[in-house]
């Protein structure tokens, strides 16, 4: 699907027609904006021709699971960036990976005269930069620049919006650790169901530190490719103003936003992952302490039985001659004598807690 938008709010489609779309692109003197889904061979080639695009950069396209980046050519440039992946409406909030995978992949190309966005599906954050451009007729005089960081915006604002959704799930898991930690001298006593629940909380944190580390991949290329336009934004001429563009000190403010909130999302990343490492080694120690636990119930038991099978191992000796063997109430001596052994060992651990 090829669908030329004007800034009126007028849409175009021209699905199967890329040199239709691309003409009435060159016909009008207004901004427009070129939006490109699930395009076929045919289609793109034809595109790619009409505009002379590189024919790297086109590959890419045809190839698609490219990173983050941005790539200058004689003309025009090309820039590639990841949406974070949409969610099913139905799906677990509390999911294992809940931002694991890959999102839609923006390819965006603006020369002097267009500027076009293809996806290979559709992409919520390019037309979300759609209708921020419609709306906005100060940022429609803009020019291309401006509209790349409609899309940049768009795209790094998703990732803002999901640190709010990690942070809480970061604070549930610390909940779940601390709260096992405050139980811990009843862990042997607690429910099958806790213990199924803690198992799960493994599982979901080591999803989530999974899908922290895509996350960060992503973002990280896209700061990366926000700081090369940078550098091409101060090395706007006085001829690229004249034809439209920004004022440099429009376009660069707009863009060190842009990478302002990129660093900021690498930067929380980083905190969350470090955050979810002590998560999950305080989960371990919590683990190696109840065994400990444990183990010293164990031993406790473990010493009693070994003093009661003392007493009875000595009476059990087959020695003619031994002093209550043939006394009348040896039999309940035995049994008081490990009786109290059981009762003093019961209260000395007790007193030492280990029991």
């Amino acid at each position: 699907m090829i669908v030329v938008h004007h800034p009126d709010g007028k849409s175009t489609d021209h699905s199967g027609d890329a040199s239709g779309a691309i003409d009435e692109v060159f016909a009008t003197t207004t901004p427009t904006w070129v939006d490109c889904t699930a395009l076929t061979a045919e289609e793109l080639n034809a595109l790619a021709s009409r505009l002379s695009l590189h024919p790297l950069a086109v590959e890419d396209v045809a190839q698609g699971n490219q990173r983050p980046r941005v790539a200058r050519y004689e003309d025009h440039t090309f820039v590639i960036l990841h949406e974070l992946p949409t969610k099913e409406s139905d799906a677990d909030p509390k999911s294992l990976t809940p931002y694991g995978g890959r999102g839609a992949d923006i390819y965006a190309f603006f020369g002097p005269k267009f500027f076009v966005t293809i996806h290979k599906d559709r992409s919520i954050m390019t037309e979300a930069a759609i209708a921020r451009w419609k709306a906005s007729r100060d940022m429609q005089k803009r020019g291309r620049l401006l509209q790349l960081y409609l899309v940049i915006d768009s795209v790094i604002d998703e990732y803002v919006e999901s640190l709010d959704g990690i942070n809480d799930q970061v604070a549930d898991l610390e909940d779940i650790v601390i709260s096992s930690a405050e139980q811990n001298g009843n862990a042997p006593r607690k429910s099958r169901r806790t213990r199924i629940e803690r198992v799960g909380m493994v599982r979901h944190l080591l999803g989530l530190r999974r899908s922290l580390l895509d996350m960060r991949r992503s973002v990280s290329h896209t700061r990366d490719t926000v700081n090369v336009l940078l550098r091409q934004v101060e090395s706007l001429s006085d001829e690229d103003r004249q034809t439209g563009e920004a004022s440099q000190r429009e376009c660069f403010a707009y863009y060190q936003d842009a990478y302002d909130h990129a660093m900021r999302i690498v930067d929380s990343l980083d905190t969350y992952r470090d955050l979810l490492s002590g998560v999950l080694d305080a989960h371990l120690a919590v683990t190696s302490n109840r065994l400990n636990e444990v183990v010293k119930v164990l031993t406790s038991v473990s010493i009693i039985l070994m003093s009661l099978g003392l007493v009875t191992g000595l009476y059990g000796m087959n020695f003619v001659y031994m002093p209550e063997l043939h006394w009348k109430y040896g039999y309940g001596y035995a049994i008081g004598l490990m009786a109290l052994v059981t009762i003093t060992q019961w209260l000395y651990f007790r007193r030492k807690r280990w029991i």
